[in-house]
């Protein structure tokens, strides 16, 4: 359950020191019950929220963080269709991915410094627009490709979605 920065999974014994420890952005959820803590979406091994709340590309990532996530990392087209999808439902027009290239123009890498496995850019994108576009987003009101990516000022403030990986 999502309280304010603190995400809490409810396990059914107690983990012993013997127990392998998650990783940062994984959860451990023990019961078959809950998989997802309440207000996230599950699709595969990842649960997903929708944040309304317009923030920086930087400030989007450290929350996700304060709820054990990071902005989310799509690696397939069907996890593509299904972020879409939730940001689609909420009504918005633009929101952060985890994906940028700050770090050397035209390289855009998750924050965990390792190059997608997947991207699926709208026609002329990346386009680094007057240099400043260095942070991916989707923008789902072009016609062209709407559930496409637009790379777009990192300081610019738009939604987001958070991803959990989750330990089953």
């Amino acid at each position: 359950m999502y309280t304010r920065g603190t995400c809490r999974g409810h396990a059914t014994r107690e983990l012993s020191s013997n127990d392998a420890t998650p990783s940062a952005g994984t959860v451990a959820f023990l019961g078959k019950k809950d998989k997802c803590p309440r207000s996230w979406k599950l699709l595969g091994e990842s649960c997903y929220m929708y944040i309304s709340i317009a923030a920086t590309w930087q400030n989007a990532q450290a929350e996700c963080e304060t709820m054990g996530a990071g902005l989310v990392e799509i690696d397939s087209q069907a996890e593509n269709s299904f972020v879409f999808t939730m940001v689609t439902a909420a009504g918005a027009e633009h929101a952060w991915l985890g994906l940028s290239d700050v770090g050397t123009e035209g390289l855009f890498l998750l924050p965990s410094g390792q190059p997608p496995t997947f991207t699926k850019w709208q026609p002329g994108e990346p386009n680094d627009f007057r240099g400043r576009e260095d942070c991916a987003m989707f923008r789902p009101g072009n016609p062209k490709s709407a559930d496409g990516w637009n790379d777009a000022s990192c300081d610019r403030q738009f939604p987001f979605v958070c991803e959990q990986h989750v330990l089953f």
